[in-house]
């Protein structure tokens, strides 16, 4: 609610994170694959990922969103004939990105050579997979640490219903399914 303080992760700005990354990558054919409509989490990413694909000099519009709504398996049969499109996938979450790579590796699309692939949520079995799954992780730590110092504000300064909200930015942990491709984060700030 309004009234409460927190620390989240900014899921606006971890999508960026990987426009940025693949457009240094030089990947700036980007899809989205695999979001749903029913979700508050998946609608905020589309929507970060479309406002911001101009600035961040890649192309994504709506023609480049493929929804899911109970198949996945139908979501990426409408996205195969139009693979070719595309050099870079985003997926709302790792288990629909290790889903879309065995769609796409058991009907010959390679996985990085053909497509860069990535997510959200750096779940274990990503990082165990064949690719290894390149993934933004929520930066557990300095939530907590961010949390703490809200806190200690807030009993520090009066008045009491303080309300401080904070985004910590999550770190992106690349692996094998965007070819180890490295990520100069300090480029885009200067």
């Amino acid at each position: 609610g309004a009234d409460i303080s927190c620390v989240t992760s900014d899921r606006v700005e971890d999508t960026r994170i990987l426009i940025r990354y693949f457009s240094q990558c030089g990947k700036n054919r980007i899809a989205l694959v695999g979001f749903r409509k029913d979700s508050f989490h998946d609608m905020e990413r589309y929507y970060a990922a479309i406002n911001s694909s101009v600035t961040l000099k890649a192309s994504i519009t709506d023609n480049d969103v493929f929804f899911t709504d109970d198949s996945l398996e139908d979501c990426f049969s409408v996205f195969l004939p139009l693979a070719k499109d595309y050099d870079a996938i985003i997926c709302p979450n790792d288990a629909t990105a290790l889903c879309f790579i065995k769609y796409c590796r058991s009907n010959g699309i390679g996985i990085p050579e053909d497509l860069y692939v990535a997510s959200f949520a750096n779940m274990k079995i990503g990082q165990y997979s064949t690719p290894s799954l390149t993934s933004v992780a929520i930066d557990y730590e300095s939530i907590g640490i961010q949390a703490f110092n809200i806190w200690d504000f807030i009993c520090k300064n009066l008045p009491r219903n303080l309300v401080c909200k904070m985004d910590v930015p999550s770190k992106l942990m690349i692996r094998q399914s965007t070819n180890y491709a490295p990520y100069d984060q300090q480029s885009e700030y200067e």
